[in-house]
């Protein structure tokens, strides 16, 4: 994620860039808006974001692609490369995050979340399409407390997830998937 920082009044302010779409052109942009504020403070901010291209302020946070078009980004080069782009391009979650700083070594300060529901499972899942290189490796993420019921079934929990959703990763429900992962969460944390 990209950020910025500035001196104001003596005070470090910091802006990080939050990946939008637009639900009526469907224009994917960034914005910049201010982190470490109050509730209040960042809803006006992005009440105040409207699409560049149509001027709509029918705006969703995140930029919710379908795999198709998560597949117009490059998917060969160095690895490196590849998971620098993601942070730039890509849809980004929690435990999508999670997974790619484990994966580069990049050290985890904070409880590292595994995927809650099946809207992160997706986000994970387009990551590791863009890196298959680190889809052997997942088994190492049960060295984390959350993760540990869904590391050493990442290859079943993802055949499951595929077998409802379809190849395309449509964003549609896949209850038998949700389920699932419920009970995996139970064997770890």
């Amino acid at each position: 994620m990209k950020k910025r920082e500035f001196i104001e009044n003596g005070r470090l302010v910091t802006f990080q860039e939050q990946q939008l779409r637009c639900g009526k052109c469907d224009e994917i942009f960034g914005v910049f808006t201010e982190v470490n504020v109050s509730i209040d403070r960042f809803l006006q901010q992005m009440m105040a974001i409207c699409c560049p291209r149509c001027q709509s302020t029918e705006i969703f946070m995140g930029q919710s692609r379908t795999l198709a078009e998560d597949q117009r980004f490059e998917s060969s080069g160095p690895v490196e490369r590849r998971a620098r782009q993601w942070l730039d391009n890509g849809e980004l979650g929690t435990s999508s995050l999670a997974i790619r700083a484990h994966m580069t070594g990049e050290r985890q300060e904070r409880e590292v979340p595994a995927p809650r529901d099946t809207a992160d499972l997706r986000r994970c899942i387009l990551l590791l399409k863009r890196i298959p290189e680190w889809v052997p490796r997942m088994g190492e993420m049960a060295s984390y407390p959350e993760w540990v019921g869904l590391a050493p079934e990442w290859d079943s929990l993802m055949e499951l997830f595929l077998s409802e959703v379809g190849s395309k990763m449509e964003r549609v429900p896949a209850p038998r998937t949700a389920e699932r992962m419920e009970s995996l969460r139970g064997k770890g944390v």
